[in-house]
C-alpha cells in the first residue's frame, strides 16, 4: 500500500529531537576543540566565535546533518 510506504519515512518528533540535540553536542565538541588548539581566553573567545553568522550557519547544517543521519539510520532497521 502506498500508506504503509509513506509511513515508514514520516519524520518522527522523537527523532528529530534527538538529532538536533547530537547536532548540538557535536558542535560543542568542535567549539571545545577549537579552544584547546588555540588556547585564548574562553570568554572573548566565545564572544568572537559566535558573531559572525557562518558560524550559526554551520551550527544549523551540522544540526540538519545529525538529524538526516539519525533518521537513516533508524530507517535502515526496518528495510
Amino acid at each position: 500500500m502506498p500508506h504503509d510506504a509513506y509511513a515508514k519515512f514520516q519524520f518522527r518528533f522523537q527523532d528529530i529531537i534527538f538529532g538536533i540535540i547530537l547536532g548540538c553536542t557535536v558542535y560543542m565538541l568542535e567549539v571545545a576543540a577549537y579552544f584547546m588548539v588555540t588556547k585564548k581566553s574562553l570568554i572573548v573567545d566565545i564572544a568572537f566565535y559566535f558573531k559572525g553568522t557562518l558560524n550559526f550557519f554551520i551550527f544549523l547544517v551540522s544540526s540538519g546533518i545529525s538529524v538526516l543521519e539519525e533518521l537513516v539510520w533508524r530507517q535502515a532497521l526496518f528495510f
